[in-house]
């Protein structure tokens, strides 16, 4: 395949794979706008709303687990030697993440939750200059480009 070629089969990727988030998240966030605002019907003929917000957090854990997973044994990925707490303090701030989520949807929608977390650049950069990570001029630029446009 010539570079041109190449060139061309790398931007459809990029569009297929932009159009496919896209498509995705967006499925997505009106499901979980559904799921977590409009009023059922119970058994006993009232209506209610959904209260479980750790169950689907759980689930979804759950699904991101066994995504991976099946990632890694088909890409035949070599063992991971990093300790377990690594992990563990990830996955709980993660996990208490996707929880103050579910949870502020009590209060907003969920296109202003999106957008409020458009802009977690902002303190990930900050903690991680305070942890003696070194970014460029350039980086700091995006990160207030994607914050100002969001």
């Amino acid at each position: 395949m010539t570079d041109d070629g190449a060139q061309q089969k790398r931007i459809f990727q990029l569009v297929v794979c932009t159009v496919g988030i896209f498509v995705c998240y967006i499925i997505y966030g009106g499901l979980q706008e559904r799921v977590t605002t409009i009023p059922y019907l119970l058994r006993d003929g009232k209506t209610g709303k959904f209260n479980a917000d750790n169950v689907l957090v759980f689930i979804q854990c759950v699904a991101h687990s066994l995504y991976s997973g099946a990632g890694s044994y088909f890409a035949k990925t070599p063992r991971d030697n990093t300790p377990w707490k690594n992990y563990a303090l990830v996955a709980l701030t993660y996990l208490g993440g996707m929880l103050s989520s579910y949870a502020a949807l009590d209060f907003i929608s969920f296109p202003t939750t999106v957008v409020v977390k458009s802009c977690k650049m902002i303190p990930v950069m900050l903690m991680g200059s305070f942890f003696g990570k070194r970014y460029s001029a350039d980086q700091y630029l995006k990160m207030v480009l994607v914050a100002v446009g969001v």
